[in-house]
Order: structure tokens, then sequence, then C-alpha cells
């Protein structure tokens, strides 16, 4: 993407974020809340990516890794204890620790990478926006810039849903489909700003096609809840 245009780019998202009527792009949002109008900071982006178990409450997953039964009921018990020790009032971090280090126990070196393939492809060009991603996709400091800004923008977008939905604006109903519309918004400006070779090896870094469909619960998870396709790769430019 030529740099005039990621200028345009960035400030279309950026008067999107701030409420302006201009054209698309458009993240399906008005005004953002400001910092000190929502509790617990400003909404963080969940990164799929650096979790991937949490695919592995998803059918499609276990059968395309191999999941087995014994290793469902392991990984039971130990939600099961995260649950309990959250609920206890403990140290959460310590709790979360400890879930991580028996996921690890559960889990093998061949599972885990697959997870991570099919984690890439479920995420598609927002793949880019991890860190780890960005290393291995050798993304200039420019890239990174302009994905820091389309992620602001993105982020401000979404906290606008969610206080619509709070305030009566907007009926929950009606949330899975803004995001779904936000979330096509920001792969498309994100292939944008990755080059094509750049976008191929995102495409190989997750692997083999994975062909299952993915149900994310809540409003949180890709598709906002709605059955999802695997195997999507990066959107073009």
């Amino acid at each position: 993407m030529k740099i005039n245009n990621l200028k345009l780019t960035i400030a279309l998202l950026a008067a999107a974020a701030i409420g302006i009527g201009l054209a698309r792009p458009n993240f399906a949002s008005a005004a953002p809340l400001q910092q000190n109008q929502r509790r617990g900071g400003p909404m963080m982006r969940f990164d799929m990516i650096s979790n991937p178990t949490m695919l592995l409450n998803q059918k499609s997953v276990q059968k395309d890794i191999g999941w087995t039964a014994d290793q469902e009921s392991k990984m039971k018990d130990a939600r099961k204890a995260l649950r309990a020790s959250m609920q206890s009032g403990g140290d959460r971090k310590a709790a979360f620790s400890t879930y991580q280090a028996a996921v690890k126990a559960i889990i093998t070196d061949a599972q885990s990478k697959r997870l991570k393939e099919i984690a890439i492809q479920v995420e598609g060009n927002q793949a880019a926006l991890n860190p780890d991603i960005q290393s291995q996709l050798n993304l200039t400091d420019d890239q990174k810039n302009s994905l820091k800004k389309l992620q602001d923008g993105y982020q401000a977008a979404m906290m606008d849903i969610f206080s619509k939905v709070r305030n009566g604006d907007i009926d929950r109903s009606q949330v899975p489909a803004l995001m779904d519309k936000n979330k096509k918004i920001m792969d498309e400006q994100i292939g944008k700003i990755l080059t094509d070779d750049q976008k191929a090896e995102l495409t190989k870094l997750g692997g083999a096609k994975f062909t299952g469909k993915i149900k994310m619960m809540g409003f949180g998870g890709p598709g906002g809840g709605k059955r999802r396709q695997g195997g999507g790769g990066p959107a073009g430019g």
C-alpha cells in the first residue's frame, strides 16, 4: 500500500472512531467512550494466537488435532480447578499460571503447533497484530505503527458497540452483525498494509487448511457467536 493511500486510510478510520460521518472505510460505531467513562480501562483485543487453547472447546478443532478422551478429561479437571481458584478470591495471575502449566502438560507439541496454525487461520489478517507474527513477517516500523493506529480505531468502535448495548441504544441481537462488519473492515485494511509476500507467508504460517467450523460464544470471539468456516486466507489489498 502506498504511503499516501495508507495515510488516507488511517485518517478515515480515525474519523470513524470520533464519529465524523465520512465515507468508507468506516467502523460500525459512533463516538467512542472516553477513558474515564468506562470501567476497567480501555478494551483490549483478545489475542487468540497467544492463547490458542481457547479453541479446544471446539469439536471441529479437537477432531483436527487428534484430541483424546483422556486429554479432554484432564482438561476439564484443569478448568474446574481454575474456576474454583477464581471463585475463592485467590491470586488470579497465579491461578492462571497454574492452569497454563497444566494445559502444557496435557497437550502434545504437535497439537500445540497445530492449534496455533488454526488460530492464525481463524484470525485471518488480524493475526498480523500479534507481535510474534509481526516478527515472522518482518514487518517494518511503519507497518507496525499503521497497524497500531488501525487497531486503536477498531477497539474504539467495539467499545462503542458495548456502550450502546448497556445504554439500550441497540439490542444485543444486533451485536454479531456489527462485529462481523467491523472485523471484515479490519481484515481488508490490514490486507492493504501487508505486502503480497507477507500475506503469502501468513498463509504459510497457518499450515494445512482447516475445514472445520468454529462457534465462539458471546461478543468476543470470531463471528460474534455465529458459526465460522475455517481455512480463510489473508484478505487482499
